[in-house]
C-alpha cells in the first residue's frame, strides 16, 4: 500500500458552526444544537435496541459543520478542539454513556484531531485514540461507505479499507461494488500474513462482532401490526408538520381556485431515495386537494418561468409554493418572492430544510413539511384548509421576521 498522503489531494476547508448550506445533511439530523440531537437520538436508539434492531450513531466525528458532500469530495472541519468538543463530540459522549451499540466514522478531515492527511475513518488518532480510548466507547466501529469520492478519488477504495482496519474500524462497507470488495478482501488477507495487519485487533473486531449477533439474536421479536404502525406513522408525521410564520394578516384563506407550484421530487444526494414517479410533484397533489391548478416548475426556475407564472398567478385566488432545498436553488426563493409581490394570499412549504423559508417576505405564510412524499403534502393541505393544527416545533434556529418587508 503506497503512502496515503501521497495520493491525496489539497482537500477543501470549510470552518463554522453548523450551517445552513451543508448539502448533504438537513434533515437527516435532529437539529442544530447538541442538547436537540441528544435528547432524540437516545430515544431513538432506546426505541431501536427494544425492538431487536443494531442501530448506531453517525458520522463521527461529526458531518454538521461543512459546506461540502462527502460522497464527492474530501470535507475538512478545521476547527479547535474546544469547538469539537462542544459541538461535534458532545453528542456522540451522550450516545455511548447511554449504551449505543456502535458508531459509523465519517471520510471528513479533522486536523486538530489528526494532521496527518487523512480522513476520520482512516485515522487511527481518532477512531482507536480518541473513540475506544479517551472516549470509552466498547461497541461496533463501522465506516461509511469506502466507494464515496472522499476516499475513492482521494486515496483509493482498497487503500482507504487497509487503512480504516488498521485504523482499528470493525466493519468497513463497500456497498456498491463486488469487484472492489473482492479486491479490498484479498488485500486484508495479504496484509494480515505479512504483519501489515495486527491480527490481535483483528480479532478482538470479530469478537465484537460476534457479540452485537448473540445479542441481537436473545432479543425477542416484538408483535408488529402494519396498519398500526402505519396509521401511527401518519399521526406522527401530522405532528411533525410545522408553521414557522404566521403574517400579520392570519392564515391565508387561498380560495376556490389557487396556484400550486414547485418542483417534481428529485434525489438530493446519493443517500437520498430513488424517486419512482417523478411525475407525482407537490403542485400536481396539492391541486388535487385543495382545486385550483397544479404548475410543476424546474428545479431552478428561469427568469422567463418565474415571469410567466407572476402572470399566470394574477388570475388566482391565492398561491400555494412547495421548495425543495430552495436555500441551495435560490431560484426557488427568487419565484417565492416573485409571486409573493403578486398580492394574492399566498403560503410557502419547506418540504426538506427549514432553512428555504426564513428570507421570505412579511405577507408569505409559511410551513415545515420536512419531506417531500404525497402522506406529508395531504398533512400540509389539511393544515392550508383549516382541517388540522401545526403543531410541530422547529428543531433549529430562525431569525426573527422582523424588516422581512425591506428585503
Amino acid at each position: 500500500m503506497p503512502p496515503l498522503r501521497s495520493i491525496a489531494n489539497k482537500p477543501l476547508k470549510h470552518s463554522a458552526h453548523s450551517i445552513p448550506a451543508n448539502p448533504i445533511i438537513g434533515v437527516r439530523s435532529y437539529g442544530d444544537t447538541p442538547s436537540t440531537v441528544v435528547k432524540y437520538a437516545t430515544g431513538m436508539i432506546r426505541g431501536l435496541q427494544d425492538g431487536g434492531v443494531l442501530c448506531l450513531a453517525k458520522h463521527f466525528p461529526g458531518h454538521g459543520d461543512t459546506s461540502m458532500d462527502s460522497h464527492l469530495t474530501l470535507p475538512c472541519v478545521d476547527k479547535p478542539r474546544t469547538e469539537l468538543e462542544k459541538m461535534e463530540l458532545a453528542p456522540f459522549r451522550a450516545v455511548i454513556a447511554d449504551g449505543v451499540p456502535a458508531i459509523m466514522t465519517a471520510h471528513i478531515l479533522f486536523p486538530t484531531l489528526d494532521d496527518s492527511g487523512v480522513p476520520a475513518t482512516m485515522s487511527r488518532r481518532i477512531v482507536t485514540d480518541l473513540l475506544r480510548g479517551e472516549m470509552g466507547f466498547t461497541g461496533l466501529v463501522t465506516s461509511d461507505c469506502m466507494e464515496m469520492q472522499a476516499v475513492q478519488k482521494f486515496f483509493g477504495t482498497v487503500n482507504g479499507v487497509l487503512a480504516a482496519m488498521n485504523a482499528g474500524v470493525d466493519l468497513v462497507l463497500i456497498s456498491h461494488t463486488t469487484r472492489l470488495s473482492g479486491e479490498a478482501a484479498a488485500a486484508a488477507a495479504e496484509a494480515l500474513a505479512d504483519g501489515r495487519l495486527d491480527r490481535a485487533e483483528l480479532e478482538a473486531s470479530v469478537a465484537r462482532i460476534l457479540a452485537a449477533k448473540a445479542k441481537l439474536a436473545a432479543t425477542p421479536a416484538p408483535a408488529f401490526d402494519a396498519a398500526e404502525a402505519a396509521a401511527q406513522n401518519d399521526r406522527l408525521l401530522r405532528a411533525t408538520i410545522t408553521e414557522v410564520h404566521v403574517p400579520r394578516a392570519g392564515r391565508p384563506d387561498l380560495g376556490a381556485h389557487p396556484l400550486c407550484v414547485g418542483c417534481p421530487v428529485y434525489r438530493t444526494g446519493l443517500v437520498g431515495n430513488v424517486v419512482d414517479d417523478v411525475a407525482q410533484s407537490f403542485p400536481t397533489m396539492m391541486a388535487a386537494h385543495l382545486g385550483g391548478e397544479g404548475v410543476t416548475t424546474a428545479v431552478d426556475p428561469t427568469d422567463e418561468e418565474i415571469a410567466a407564472l407572476v402572470d399566470r398567478a394574477a388570475g388566482c385566488t391565492g398561491i400555494v409554493i412547495g421548495s425543495y432545498n430552495g436555500h441551495l436553488h435560490p431560484q426557488q426563493l427568487g419565484l417565492a418572492k416573485a409571486l409573493a409581490a403578486v398580492g394574492k394570499p399566498i403560503a410557502a412549504v419547506a418540504l426538506r430544510n427549514p432553512y428555504d423559508l426564513f428570507s421570505l417576505p412579511e405577507n408569505v405564510y409559511t410551513l415545515v413539511a420536512y419531506e417531500y412524499t404525497a402522506r406529508s403534502t395531504a398533512a400540509v393541505a389539511d393544515v392550508l384548509r383549516g382541517h388540522s393544527a401545526a403543531p410541530g416545533r422547529l428543531p433549529i434556529a430562525h431569525p426573527d421576521f422582523a424588516n422581512k418587508e425591506a428585503q
